[in-house]
């Protein structure tokens, strides 16, 4: 009698704390539980990270789809599972047919879940390449419900552009059928409003080229990480008053995956202050290694050192290029040899990741026209283009001055 008791009291302590809805169970005639969304039990915790699609549907199976995955669709169905896999980690994706599914198909991946607090995303990862000479979009259209689906909001409608710059697209167009390789991926992140209890991952065919799905996740995650970030440029240090100044100016950076260089999670435009400081957000990173990638426009583009450093969700942490061997084989200039501090180099005029004869013409004919102001040529940052300007990009040019990354 006690231990049914004890059994008794600790189904009910389950079900109290983990808010299972005991009517969404379905049994079979033979009395055997066959709806999987019993397993997506919410746990009462709003802080809690657990998963509540679990587990991350990553397509291991070979089974398509698998609860609480399920496929809408008329005609033929173009959704399928393909063995490539996200940045080539893995066994399989979803793959949906653009390359064979007829202009105007509309068909959809759908998963039902408990009701989600505040703080829960959907998050996968995507890889879509457009058909050469195709007049056609693609479209990828990402929605939620709160109604189990009576209803739908939209949280993205995103495009596959024939010249490769939608924002489904993530490989150059080919004119074969497209099959992605390890670094062709790019994660998608989006906020669930609370209450969601439905996704829905529309293709909308226009007959262009394949579209792949992997890691698809309901999952709660803390807020984006913050990152301070120290950093300076060749030219525009001034170590005066203090060590930690020089002209201000504006500063993008990037987070790249470790494993797959090549690519960019997310990006933050900030102004960096005269104290050599800037502060960037980065809400679409998922917790990782990664590296950290600074442009500005007249340097060279510099990544972070070897090996990536660790980001943390809801962390607010600091990295500080100043320093000796913060970036890739340390490529940078010394601003301050007393301090040993180190600066972007100047006089990446055009961007193209190295200082060059072009470069160099650029300065040169902008400081005979006495250019002024905020102008890509004043690599030195006094709001002038002049006979510094061109001495410092003239000697980054002899010393083959260049980006160097993994």
């Amino acid at each position: 009698m006690k231990t049914f008791l004890i059994i008794f009291l600790s189904c009910l302590l389950f079900i109290y704390f983990f808010n299972v809805n005991l009517a969404s169970i379905n049994v079979n005639s033979s009395g055997i539980i066959t709806d999987r969304n019993i397993l997506i039990a919410q746990d009462n915790n709003p802080g809690s990270a657990e998963s509540l699609f679990p587990p991350c549907d990553d397509f291991s199976s070979v089974t398509f789809p698998t609860a609480p995955l399920s496929i809408e669709f008329t005609g033929t169905n173009y959704w399928s599972r393909n063995s490539v896999s996200a940045y080539g980690i893995g066994t399989g994706s979803a793959k949906f047919d653009f390359f064979n599914a007829p202009d105007g198909t509309v068909q959809s991946l759908v998963a039902d879940f408990a009701p989600v607090p505040p703080s829960n995303y959907l998050t996968f990862d995507q890889a879509y390449a457009s058909l050469t000479g195709s007049l056609i979009s693609d479209t990828l259209v990402i929605q939620g419900s709160n109604n189990s689906g009576s209803s739908y909001f939209t949280l993205a409608t995103l495009i596959g552009n024939a010249d490769g710059t939608g924002e489904i697209n993530t490989a150059p167009s080919t004119a074969g059928q497209f099959t992605p390789s390890g670094s062709q991926w790019r994660p998608k992140i989006y906020l669930l409003p609370n209450a969601t209890n439905r996704i829905r991952i529309m293709a909308k065919g226009g007959a262009g080229n394949n579209l792949y799905i992997d890691n698809i996740c309901v999952q709660f995650l803390p807020n984006g990480g913050i990152l301070d970030i120290g950093c300076t440029m060749q030219g525009f240090y001034r170590g005066t008053p203090s060590a930690f100044y020089g002209v201000a100016d504006t500063i993008r950076t990037y987070i790249h995956r470790a494993d797959q260089p090549d690519v960019i999670v997310d990006s933050a435009i900030a102004f960096m202050s005269p104290t050599c400081f800037f502060t960037a957000n980065f809400p679409r990173a998922l917790s990782g290694t990664y590296y950290l990638v600074m442009k500005q426009r007249n340097s060279i583009e510099t990544w972070s050192y070897a090996g990536g450093l660790a980001y943390t969700r809801g962390i607010h942490s600091n990295f500080d290029f100043l320093q000796f061997n913060s970036a890739y084989s340390n490529n940078q200039f010394q601003v301050n040899p007393g301090f040993n501090f180190w600066g972007m180099f100047g006089g990446d005029i055009d961007q193209n990741g190295i200082v060059n004869l072009n470069d160099i013409t650029l300065v040169f004919n902008d400081a005979t026209a006495f250019a002024t102001g905020y102008v890509r040529t004043d690599v030195t940052g006094n709001n002038i283009t002049d006979l510094n300007d061109i001495v410092l990009t003239y000697n980054n040019n002899i010393n083959f001055v260049s980006v160097k990354k993994p």
